[in-house]
């Protein structure tokens, strides 16, 4: 995890050098300072009613598994992103999953089912995007490559945990068999997990559930690909929603790559060389546009999201501590051969 975490650091102090290495400071803060920032307050009110549609989509991801109330979604969700901005290891994910295990006692592994979900549909949902402005504009060399891989690695995403949805024993029975050798309470524990990430998939039997999570997820990204054209009119170049959804794709995309918290340097990079490149915004005016981007999607949820997390009675340094005591007793797991219960309440 450490060796992560210092490759994360070193490829986006990396990639912030090259961006800046042709391009005079001075300048992209005079660009930035010429915005007309009267165009945040509508990009914000566009970005939050993508993450109303984020919580509403999860939701829906919940309800094989145990009703929860959107509200408390929300607060999750939202503390969820503030940690993965500030924390490293894009631990946010984690958070989710414990906070929901901390109140509402739901298995973690039921909870990361429903992330991979999401993450496996919005990475369709950007690959999708990508394609489509592959239509409008002609795709820079790299621009396509990163079409095709992003397709087949979620394609291959999707297949995967619709299989563990359909055929769930085989998995089951290979992990109990390759588990045996292990002492009785990270075995019965490791199981556990798997078997509640399987429930957690249970959304994919549904097929009217199936196509409403992937309605809310077009939904969501064309809302944040909104924010990214709303303010495009903060800077002087030509507004173009094809541009907008062209860098979200791109933007989010590299933002998978190891990177330090809050996506330095991949989230800029991916961006700025779409507007650079791709539409010849002057380079100094791309970066000022990029700076604010991230910036609005990051400093609210931010303060939003610590505010959440002061609201739940835990600091930031807690984070760290939530998933003390998950497993801590698998008495009742040994004694029933590692059967487990969703919703169980844990001791």
């Amino acid at each position: 995890m450490r060796k992560r975490y210092w490759l994360g650091i070193a490829i986006s102090a990396f990639l912030v050098y090259l961006l800046f290495r042709s391009v005079e400071l001075a300048t992209v803060a005079q660009a930035f300072r010429q915005a007309h920032l009267v165009f945040l307050a509508p990009a914000l009110a566009i970005y939050f009613g993508g993450v109303l549609v984020r919580t509403l989509r999860w939701a829906i991801l919940f309800r094989p598994v145990q009703r929860i109330g959107f509200r408390r979604l929300f607060v999750v969700m939202v503390v969820g992103f503030m940690a993965n901005d500030i924390l490293p290891l894009r631990a946010g994910e984690v958070v989710r999953a414990f906070m929901l295990w901390r109140k509402e006692r739901l298995e973690p592994g039921a909870t990361v089912a429903t992330i991979v979900v999401e993450r496996i549909f919005d990475g369709l949902c950007l690959t999708g995007l990508l394609l489509l402005a592959g239509l409008a504009v002609r795709l820079d060399e790299w621009l396509a490559r990163l079409a095709w891989v992003a397709g087949v690695v979620f394609v291959a995403g999707i297949a995967v945990v619709f299989a563990l949805t359909v055929l769930p024993a085989p998995l089951l029975s290979l992990a109990d068999a390759v588990l045996t050798p292990l002492p009785p309470k990270p075995r019965n524990l490791g199981l556990r997990l798997l078997r509640t990430f399987v429930d957690g998939l249970g959304i994919l039997k549904n097929g009217r559930d199936t196509l409403a999570v992937a309605a809310l997820s077009l939904a969501a990204w064309g809302l944040e690909a909104g924010m990214y054209y709303v303010l495009m009119f903060s800077f002087p170049f030509q507004p173009s929603f094809v541009a907008a959804a062209l860098g979200t794709a791109v933007a989010n995309l590299a933002s998978m790559v190891p990177s330090s918290p809050g996506y330095v340097g991949t989230f800029d990079f991916g961006l700025s060389k779409v507007l650079d490149g791709t539409f010849q915004v002057d380079q100094s005016v791309a970066l000022a546009y990029t700076g604010l981007v991230h910036a609005t999607l990051i400093v609210p949820v931010v303060i939003l999201g610590l505010f959440l997390l002061w609201r739940e009675g835990l600091s930031v340094r807690g984070l760290g501590r939530m998933g003390d005591g998950y497993g801590a007793s698998d008495a009742d797991d040994a004694a029933d051969g590692g059967r487990t219960v969703t919703r169980r309440t844990l001791p």
